[in-house]
C-alpha cells in the first residue's frame, strides 16, 4: 500500500511540474536579459581567444632571440593578461545579472541568444582571417583601405558592444 501511495504522490508531483501552468510561469526574457545572454557567449569567446594568444606569446617569449624581442613579447603578454582580466570582470557581471533570472525565463529564447553570440564570434574570427589573407600582402597603405572594405562593421560593433555592458543595472 505504501508503494502505491508513493507512486501516486510521484505522479502528482510530475503533473504539477510539467503542467501548462508551471510552464507558463517562465516569462519571456527582456531585451536586457537577451542581450546579456548573447554577450555571455561573446565574452566567453573573447576569453578563449585571449588564453590562446597568451599561450602563443608565452611560447614566443621563451624563444625570443634578442633582448629587444623578449622585452616586446613581455609587454604584449602583460597587455593580453590585462585584457583577460577585463573580460573576466565583464563575464562576472553578466553572470551575476543573468544567472539568477534564468530559472524563471524562457530557456529557448535565452539559448537562442547565446547561440547567436557563439555564431557571431565565429563569424568575426572567419572575417579576420579572410581580411588578413586578402589585405596583409598588399603594399604600402593599401592594407588599411582593404581592411576597411573587408570588415562587416555592424557585426564588429555588435560584438564589441559586449565588452562594456552599460545596459546592466549594476
Amino acid at each position: 500500500m505504501n508503494a502505491r501511495l508513493l507512486l501516486l504522490a510521484l505522479f502528482a508531483a510530475c503533473l504539477a511540474v510539467f503542467s501548462p501552468a508551471a510552464v507558463a510561469q517562465q516569462a519571456v526574457p527582456t531585451d536586457v536579459e537577451l542581450r546579456s545572454a548573447y554577450c555571455l557567449s561573446v565574452i566567453k569567446g573573447d576569453i578563449d581567444l585571449q588564453h590562446k594568444m597568451i599561450a602563443q606569446v608565452d611560447a614566443g617569449l621563451k624563444n625570443a632571440p634578442t633582448p629587444e624581442l623578449q622585452q616586446q613579447a613581455t609587454k604584449v603578454n602583460a597587455e593580453l593578461r590585462e585584457g583577460l582580466t577585463k573580460f573576466e570582470a565583464v563575464l562576472n557581471r553578466l553572470q551575476l545579472y543573468l544567472l539568477p533570472r534564468m530559472g524563471s525565463r524562457d530557456p529557448i529564447a535565452l539559448t537562442a541568444a547565446m547561440k547567436r553570440g557563439e555564431v557571431d564570434v565565429q563569424e568575426v574570427m572567419a572575417m579576420a582571417e579572410r581580411c588578413s589573407a586578402r589585405c596583409d600582402p598588399l603594399p604600402g597603405n593599401q592594407p588599411a583601405a582593404c581592411n576597411a572594405s573587408c570588415i562587416d562593421n555592424d557585426l564588429v560593433m555588435r560584438v564589441q558592444a559586449c565588452t562594456t555592458p552599460t545596459w546592466l543595472p549594476f
